[in-house]
């Protein structure tokens, strides 16, 4: 009956959305395996990685978080299937995302 289907659908979207939270939250447990990466370029703290199957929301949480510690630039790149996702933050006025990414994209096909 239809009360049973709109009641099987709220119960899963509160099941993904628990889901992408405790995905997010485990995601920022352990930022030190990002921090590993960190190197200075240019005289600007970075931290670039590649990662794989991580969802845009989870990404932007944890450059959200590594840029608030760094005062620099951070490039997490993320392979999903056939596709990949650069997500580039900088907390330091010399990290230009815009440039980085117009000579980056051409690289990636995109």
């Amino acid at each position: 009956n239809l009360n049973e289907v709109n009641e099987v659908k709220r119960v899963v979207a509160l099941l993904e959305k628990e889901f992408n939270e405790k995905r997010i939250e485990k995601a920022l447990e352990d930022l030190s395996s990002f921090e590993k990466e960190k190197k200075e370029v240019n005289g600007i703290n970075t931290i670039i990685t590649t990662i794989e199957n991580y969802e845009i929301p989870v990404l932007k949480t944890i450059a959200d978080n590594l840029t608030n510690n760094l005062n620099g630039l951070v490039a997490l790149i993320n392979i999903v299937d056939d596709k990949i996702n650069i997500i580039l933050k900088s907390s330091n006025e010399k990290g230009d995302c815009s440039k980085i990414l117009k000579e980056v994209l051409p690289l990636c096909n995109g």
